[in-house]
């Protein structure tokens, strides 16, 4: 599917990430706060920012994924627990 199929398919329990990664620990979780894109790695959030590549928004090889953290904005709930 397109990167927009994949997005739109995100959830609470899913992110997405490109089939052509060679790693499957390494995902995206869109959000519509001003926290961006959570980029995970091993279950962790290790950048707010992703910037996609042109071959990144014309494939055709995005799915949706588990999201480990449970959320659809794992850095909104990170900086609330904070404080």
């Amino acid at each position: 599917m397109n990167i927009v199929e994949a997005i739109k398919k995100a959830d609470n329990a899913h992110a997405i990430r490109r089939k052509s990664w060679v790693s499957d620990s390494l995902m995206l979780v869109p959000t519509d706060s001003t926290f961006l894109t959570a980029i995970l790695f091993n279950k962790a959030v290790i950048n707010v920012r992703w910037e996609p590549s042109k071959s990144d928004l014309l494939a055709d090889d995005w799915e949706t994924c588990f999201n480990p953290l449970g959320t659809s904005d794992p850095l909104k709930s990170v900086h609330l627990e904070d404080n």
